[in-house]
């Protein structure tokens, strides 16, 4: 779904700013939750499903994967404060950090 959604970013359906909008959300979402996925928050619930429940000894996982990127880690951050939760956080993002 998210490279699907990516590729009709780039194409002319993403020339109408309301149809942007929603396929930009979504594929914010899907990013947040493949992130999640990967790298289980600290507060995640205890019913949310992650990569290292897939294994037999969940610190396999943790050694194998790369330590989260810093852009990665703030893109998600972004994800959770400017999309999937409703805070005032989002209202000081400006334009060119959106980008």
């Amino acid at each position: 779904m998210p490279l699907a959604v990516s590729a009709a970013l780039h194409s002319n359906l993403a020339s109408d700013p309301l149809l942007r909008n929603a396929l930009l959300e979504s594929f914010v979402i899907h990013f947040r939750a493949l992130v999640d996925f990967l790298y289980r928050p600290k507060n995640a619930h205890p019913d949310g499903m992650a990569a290292e429940d897939f294994l037999g000894d969940k610190t396999d996982w943790t050694e194998a994967r790369p330590t989260i990127s810093p852009i990665l880690d703030s893109s998600r951050h972004g994800a959770h404060k400017e999309i999937a939760h409703l805070t005032y956080a989002r209202l000081m993002v400006t334009e060119l950090e959106k980008e």
